[in-house]
């Protein structure tokens, strides 16, 4: 699937290389400052969708809240997202340097999930929510800013094409991110899990294929643990050891996904990283204070139109004149 893939991302570079109106221009490349603006847009969706999946998964399985609880706790990171955002346009229409203002969304992104690392079993709900609101803060400097980055080193009639091609490369950072920190969470959590559950239960027919095919998504919730609880009685086995049983299975749940999920996090981290560093080697151009009344292709085409105007010899301009 792998080469698969490349392959048909070569055929694309080739097809956009030759058409006349590709959907990504490659000369875009050429443009430093849009380069390295996408590298840090696409490692910026890698940090944001890994923890808008994953924060939740935590609050659910490690801190034992419901599921709607768990996604309502994504809240304080969007009212912080919001309020920085709106702090950081108004610095910015005002300063005009969006570089400093770059690196400081990244490195407060960075610390967030570096934090969101560091959290155990026993971690309260509030020291989590305070990770969180700083990671809004850094996303609400650093989601808005790229798009006006790349909007402002190309001229007028190109602000379409560099417009849609940040938010594209946005969202392929955020289908990475998913794909890649859901794998460390589901591998992690499967190899912790399983190494702390007894003998006897992974042996068991009816209760080991059923562990050995479930997701941690699926295990928190309590209808998979109603649907076992189903198999193992229609098994004949005895209440007591029912409970037993799933007594045993829940009991490793909370360690295995809080060094599962906090795993994925610290990559995660790492990963945003690397956009502090593509965004301080950004050139800072001024930014533009007005925006002009024509485009360059309106000039142009205004330019053509005149010098193929035929001038009217001296007698009629005289008689249109005098009429």
């Amino acid at each position: 699937m792998f080469g698969t893939g490349l392959a048909f991302i070569a055929f694309f570079i080739y097809a956009e290389s030759r058409a006349k109106e590709p959907l990504i221009p490659l000369d875009l490349f050429k443009n430093r400052v849009f380069s390295l603006s996408i590298i840090s847009v696409l490692l910026v969706g890698v940090g944001m969708f890994g923890v808008l999946l994953n924060v939740p998964l935590y609050i659910q399985g490690v801190q034992g809240d419901s599921a709607t609880n768990s996604g309502n706790a994504i809240t304080p990171m969007m009212f912080g997202l919001i309020l920085v955002s709106i702090i950081s346009g108004q610095i910015l229409s005002r300063t005009g340097r969006y570089r400093v203002l770059g690196i400081i969304g990244t490195t407060l992104l960075t610390a967030g999930m570096f934090l969101l690392s560091t959290m155990a079993v026993d971690t309260p709900r509030w020291q989590t929510i305070a990770y969180m609101v700083v990671m809004g803060a850094g996303l609400g400097i650093a989601m808005p800013l790229y798009t006006l980055v790349v909007q402002n080193a190309f001229p007028i009639h190109r602000l379409g094409v560099v417009t849609s091609a940040t938010t594209f490369f946005r969202s392929i950072g955020g289908t990475v991110g998913a794909a890649l920190l859901g794998t460390v969470v589901n591998n992690r959590f499967r190899s912790e899990y399983l190494s702390e559950l007894p003998a006897q239960i992974k042996d068991n027919p009816q209760s080991g294929a059923f562990l050995n095919s479930t997701s941690p998504q699926a295990l928190i919730s309590p209808e998979t643990i109603a649907a076992l609880r189903q198999q193992l009685e229609a098994a004949g086995l005895p209440a007591g050891q029912v409970t037993a049983v799933l007594t045993a299975i829940q009991a490793p749940i909370k360690l295995a996904l809080d060094l599962a999920t906090t795993q994925a996090f610290q990559i995660g981290a790492i990963i945003v990283a690397f956009a502090i560093v593509a965004t301080a080697l950004i050139p800072e151009i001024p930014l533009r204070k007005a925006t002009p009344r024509t485009t360059p292709v309106a000039e142009e085409a205004g330019r053509e139109l005149t010098e193929e105007l035929v001038p009217l010899p001296p007698r009629a301009m005289s008689d249109v004149a005098g009429r």
